[in-house]
């Protein structure tokens, strides 16, 4: 993007499709204002365009690219470019320098504040704005009596006020004021783009208020946070935003200590389906009652539209079949509400509602809550029996909070009949939280083999002291079965599909196999986090097999009264055999001292496609051997951090061994032991590979400078340059390779041993200017260089990370 801004830019008469009027990007840095149009001429329609483009859905500059391919790709490009574009931006990492992106979202903000200052009363309200930034005109928004575009205008742009800071919305009368003409015709919009802002999360509007407005800027920092001024400035510019045009808006985010302004919104809101309510930290009983009339009144709207289209639709059909189409589109868009069907309390700065336990009337107040995020929200622990769950379908919570050992965790989910996606964190009681899914899919198996036994009774032969036996038998078992059904009917076939667990480690690993048991057909996404339970005993003794002194780690049985099937026996001896252990395993009997996550024979993991472990379930707590059972397995995440145990030798060669050929991505963080040969073993095994992430291996120190061409790159003891370029060569197919290592440490320990060639890890000598060259550097320029030949370039990253 140019420096100059784009107000103040000389080619203003580009056709309004490619006029380069987005300041989040940074493409614009390379393209000059004569820049031609492409003209591509395609068949494509627009439909398929658009799945091509949402493709690219977050690639800021790619969207930005698009916007100068044709109308058709520009009109496509700007509804994902700022659907979003706060957060759009700030997950943008293509800015060397954090004032870069703070440049940008001051341009953001006010392309945007441009849509809206056609109001008399926004530039009433808004102080004056810096000379740098001019307003746009909003040709959507203008009179048509002030469209024309003369060739000299006359620009008001106001100095510094000789008073900081607002007065009640009036500014000081000491504003001195200079007339500036202009020989440039009149900027006009490419499009409004405030139109396009369906997601309002503008949380870090405040921060470029300073550099727009000049004229309320406080000398410090503490006192510009507490400011009355930024305060007024935000309320006027969030409502501007927020009425320019609230049919569009789908998501909002709402400062619970502002509610009025949103409060009125509520009829003109048909689209909105997400809320989230932040800085709660300055909560009291009024803002939590006006958010629970916000939500009630938005509901009670949804409801009376849905009931009026309704009504007009069967009105249409009865006796108006002639102006169907006409009543049915207006009842369409200007009646039909979305209800409200996901919430997330608390912002990253609401760390001061540990103890508030009133918010869970706001989400008692909604009527059909699906998606409820408390991951902001430290209270929420405090009572998660008060979540409504008819209706819940995802909930998460933090992973750094243990639910109380108290909280009946497995009843809740018992009656979250429609739980799709859980993230929580469990305490040391919560081993079974997963026993109901268990008992149902023992359920599921006794009545498939009922089903199968009566079918083939049906069949048999015709003497009668068999039919009078079979009959009697029979009897029997269709009122077992009878019983089951019943009991099955009220639960539903679906399961999680999502499950992020954190916890101790024999608590997590308890109810992972649990779940991996009764969730085998659904399970698509799993993720777990586990550290040392607090036994007193230290990492290696848990690694020799040392049995912690807990009660959660013994495995418990399912119900007493339940009877194990046939077939169930089977899947113990086939599992035992197997060498894995778990709760499907051994449902009834003594289990090892240490308990493994593993996936079972007889239940694989028909569906899951993304497995992410961290801690000690994804070294000593996890069943390599396992990972086999699931053929679908496309992203494989293992991180051995905060755990202190390596992993064994031939942890790495079991996994390769094991894992699908289809895997995708594989990251190995941590103490894993990466040599030459097992980089060799992943371009052999894994030849659709895309992404490779491997960081803090202890095998790094064995790196040495690539001195000589001949050096083995199938070293079974350590890692060279050599093997990694030759990996990377091999997989072609890999689009991103990352390596984290951790610069300080290796600083450190070159400078312990100076005089060892073999801790040279990072720099060697020239002998003719004795300059030290950087190893990593090198190594990034090589695989570059190999990349230049792929149709697409891979992209290498070596980054420092301090352990």
């Amino acid at each position: 993007m140019n420096d100059q801004p784009e107000g103040e830019q000389k080619s203003c008469r580009t056709s309004p499709s490619l006029l380069p009027t987005t300041p989040i990007s940074s493409s614009l840095k390379t393209l000059s204002n004569e820049l031609t149009p492409l003209t591509i001429s395609t068949r494509l329609p627009a439909e398929c365009l658009q799945l091509i483009i949402a493709h690219y859905d977050g690639d800021l500059t790619m969207l930005h690219s698009l916007l100068l391919v044709n109308s058709t790709c520009f009109h496509l490009a700007v509804r994902l470019l700022y659907r979003s574009p706060f957060k759009l931006l700030k997950s943008y990492d293509g800015d060397k320098l954090p004032w870069d992106k703070y440049v940008r979202q001051v341009k953001l903000v006010w392309l945007l504040l441009s849509c809206v200052m056609h109001n008399q009363w926004v530039m009433d309200e808004l102080p004056p704005m810096d000379q740098s930034f001019p307003v746009l005109r909003n040709p959507m928004r203008h009179r048509s009596s002030s469209s024309s575009s003369p060739t000299t205008t006359t620009a008001i742009t106001f100095g510094v006020s000789a008073k900081d800071g607002l007065d009640d919305g009036k500014y000081s009368t000491t504003t001195t004021t200079t007339t500036k003409t202009t020989t440039n015709p009149i900027r006009d919009l490419t499009v409004d783009y405030l139109r396009f802002y369906t997601h309002h999360d503008h949380a870090s509007l405040s921060d470029a208020f300073p550099e727009l407005f000049p004229g309320i800027g406080c000398s410090l920092i503490d006192d510009w946070a507490q400011s009355k001024d930024k305060s007024q400035l935000r309320h006027t510019i969030e409502r501007a935003f927020l009425l320019h045009q609230p049919e569009s808006i789908i998501s909002l985010s709402i400062p619970i200590s502002r509610m009025k302004i949103y409060l009125e919104a509520v009829p003109r809101l048909p689209r909105l389906e997400c809320v989230e309510f932040y800085d709660i930290r300055n909560w009291d009983s009024g803002n939590v009652e006006e958010a629970i009339t916000f939500v009630r009144e938005h509901d009670r709207f949804a409801i009376r539209s849905q009931r009026r289209f309704q009504k007009d639709a069967t009105q249409a059909i009865v006796g108006q079949a002639s102006s169907h189409d006409n009543v049915h589109e207006e009842s369409s868009e200007k009646m039909m509400m979305a209800k409200l069907i996901e919430i997330k309390l608390g912002g990253s700065g609401d760390s001061g509602i540990i103890q508030t336990t009133e918010l869970y009337k706001i989400l008692q107040a909604m009527q059909h809550p699906k998606v409820v995020d408390l991951t902001e929200w430290k209270g929420a622990v405090m009572d998660i029996m008060q979540i409504p769950v008819k209706t819940l379908q995802v909930l998460k919570m933090r992973l750094d909070r243990p639910l109380p050992t108290t909280c009946p965790l497995g009843n809740f989910l018992l009656r979250a009949r429609s739980l799709r996606e859980l993230q929580i964190s469990i305490a040391p009681t919560h081993g079974r939280l997963f026993r109901w899914a268990v008992k149902r899919m023992q359920i599921r198996k006794q009545l498939y083999k009922m089903t199968r036994e009566s079918r083939n009774d049906s069949q048999g032969g015709t003497n009668e002291v068999q039919d009078l036996t079979r009959t009697v038998s029979m009897d029997g078992a269709k009122r077992r079965q009878g019983g089951l059904q019943q009991y099955m009917s009220d639960v539903k076939e679906e399961g999680l599909e999502v499950l992020s667990l954190a916890g101790e480690t024999a608590t997590v690993v308890q109810a992972l196999n649990a779940a991996a048991w009764g969730f085998n057909n659904t399970l698509e996404i799993l993720h777990a986090n586990t550290w040392k339970e607090n036994t007193g005993l230290q990492f290696e003794d848990v690694a020799v097999g040392v049995a912690p002194q807990a009660d959660d780690t013994i495995e418990p049985g399912l119900d007493d009264n339940m009877d194990a099937t046939d077939d169930d026996d089977d899947d113990t001896d086939d599992a035992s055999s197997d060498g894995s252990t778990g709760v499907e395993n051994n449902p009834t009997g003594p289990l090892p001292s240490i308990v493994r996550f593993s996936f079972n024979q007889k239940t694989p993991m028909v569906r899951l496609h993304t497995l992410e472990l961290k801690g000690e379930v994804a070294t000593i707590a996890l069943d390599f051997q396992s990972l086999r059972h699931c053929p679908q397995l496309c992203t494989l995440r293992l991180n051995t951090r905060p755990c202190r145990v390596e992993p064994d030798i031939d942890a790495v060669d079991k996994i390769l061994a094991n894992v699908p050929r289809s895997l995708t991505d594989l990251e190995f963080i941590g103490l894993w032991w990466i040599t030459d040969h097992h980089l060799s073993q992943i371009a052999k095994c894994l030849p659709k590979l895309r992404r490779l992430r491997i960081g803090h291996a202890p095998s790094f120190y064995t790196i040495t400078p690539m001195s000589t061409p001949i050096m083995s790159y199938q070293s079974p003891e350590s890692l060279s340059c050599a093997g990694i370029t030759h990996t990377v060569e091999q997989l072609r197919e890999l689009r991103e390779l990352w390596l984290g290592v951790d610069m300080d440490y290796y600083r450190r320990r070159r400078e312990r041993n100076s005089g060892s060639s073999m801790f040279s890890l990072f720099s060697r000598r020239n002998a003719s200017n004795e300059k030290e060259e950087d190893i990593w550097a090198t190594l990034v320029d090589t695989i570059r260089h190999q990349s230049e030949k792929r149709i697409i370039p891979l992209a290498i990253e070596i980054q420092h990370c301090p352990t």
